[in-house]
């Protein structure tokens, strides 16, 4: 189980992630989860376990693509 501290920092991380303005400004699911992190941060949106597991996939997938055609722009 993950403590509220651990969830709060992996958020904080994510949204960090998601706000880079140099590779994500018009990345649309970038900007769809950075809403619902940030809705789920101010205790705004309700979802089961299932949904918060699926905005946490989202955000990290969308941060792999980001890293992978970075690696791929910089050969």
């Amino acid at each position: 189980m993950v403590s509220d501290a651990d969830l709060s920092n992996c958020i904080d991380a994510l949204k960090t992630l998601l706000q880079d303005s140099k590779s994500l400004a018009s990345n649309t699911s970038a900007k769809d989860a950075l809403a619902n992190l940030t809705l789920l941060e101010n205790d705004q949106l309700n979802v089961s376990t299932d949904d918060l597991a699926n905005v946490i996939s989202n955000a990290i997938s969308t941060t792999s693509e980001l890293l992978k055609s970075k690696k791929t722009s910089t050969r």
